[in-house]
């Protein structure tokens, strides 16, 4: 057996005891997973990592042609343990690529977990002269080892993935470039007030100018509840699992005028009687989360006791750091826009004529 393939067994047996952490867990926890199913998301069927990333997808990001895909080491969940399986794909140049998927179905992709996984293959690594390299922007945690040409990322708190290539000079590039189709590509950000739909706009010029650099980027999109619950909600409950949410809310449900009883009943909405129409948007403000919580999507609330000047001040300071922090992260500079020079320039060539 060659280095890199001891290497390489090593660490899959290394990167395999993240699942160990799931086995130990209450039996509380084992309820838990049961109550919710078993089941991974029809996205990411961890049963079947072939079928996640089929032969095109693969074939596009390593720039040569899939010739076969074998699937094997296949394991079910017994309500507390992952569903876990791996591909492997055959190369036109006789190379080989693989891809191991794991989901949880008890959400086991804890700090420390990250933390046992990484240790664990730098210490396996180091016995070979190798070591292990922390990519940014991807997941939740990722790290690339250049000896073994394999990444390793953590997604949400449900799914890992292991992705192993051909050694090339863009071997590092080809695997982050397939963890990626896989990533968040639209940030969501939903406010349940008329007064912050202007921040929302504000957001969106933000994080796109800022990260959408270099092939790198995700799409903001600003969203107002509850008008656009009702047009886009079905798409984030169960649509491509490539929406992160962020929803704010403002403390209003005591304002505003009170719905008539008669009419509540005439229209069939018994429950709205005596309540304002700032109580139900309160109400699906803290249903919809929940909702999308359950559905397994990801999704963050943020809650404003008084919406003033301070707040709104306090709120874009928030934004903006995160942003900087995300710039950072994805290995980019979040206070420059070169692509937008391009259109700049032509507009003054045009009116220049």
């Amino acid at each position: 057996m060659s280095r890199s393939m001891m290497i390489a067994v090593a660490a899959s047996l290394t990167l395999a005891a993240c699942g160990g952490e799931a086995a130990d867990k209450s039996d509380s926890a084992s309820a838990a997973a049961a109550k919710s199913g078993t089941a991974p998301p029809r996205d990411w069927n961890a049963a079947d990592a072939c079928a996640v990333v089929d032969k095109a997808a693969m074939s596009a990001i390593l720039g040569q042609a899939v010739t076969e895909t074998r699937l094997g080491n296949v394991s079910q969940s017994d309500g507390a343990t992952a569903v876990t399986s791996e591909c492997s794909y055959q190369l036109a140049d006789g190379g080989s690529a693989t891809l191991m998927l794991r989901w949880s179905p008890i959400g086991d992709n804890s700090e420390g977990s990250i933390n046992l996984t990484r240790n664990g293959l730098e210490q396996t690594l180091k016995g070979f002269g190798g070591h292990v390299e922390t990519v940014g922007g991807l997941g939740k945690a990722a790290f690339w080892a250049a000896m073994t040409k394999s990444l390793n990322v953590f997604i949400g708190e449900d799914k890992f993935a292991i992705i192993t290539v051909p050694a090339s000079d863009a071997s590092k590039e080809q695997a982050v470039a397939l963890a990626r189709e896989k990533a968040t590509k639209v940030m969501v950000f939903m406010s349940y007030a008329d007064r912050l739909q202007r921040l929302g706009a504000w957001y969106v010029q933000l994080w796109a100018e800022s990260l959408g650099k270099g092939g790198q980027g995700t799409t903001p999109l600003a969203c107002l509840g509850p008008l656009d619950q009702h047009s886009q909600l079905q798409l984030f409950m169960d649509g491509p699992r490539e929406h992160a949410l962020t929803v704010l809310r403002v403390k209003n449900a005591e304002s505003g005028p009170v719905i008539d009883p008669k009419l509540a009943n005439l229209a069939g909405l018994d429950v709205m009687a005596g309540r304002s129409v700032a109580e139900l948007v309160s109400a699906q403000a803290q249903a919809v989360p929940e909702a999308l919580n359950r559905a397994g999507r990801p999704v963050r609330t943020i809650d404003i006791e008084q919406l003033d000047a301070a707040t709104l001040g306090g709120l874009m300071m928030h934004f903006m750091i995160e942003t900087i922090l995300a710039g950072w992260l994805m290995d980019l500079d979040p206070f420059d826009q070169p692509a937008v020079e391009l259109a700049k320039v032509l507009t003054r060539e045009r009116l220049s004529r």
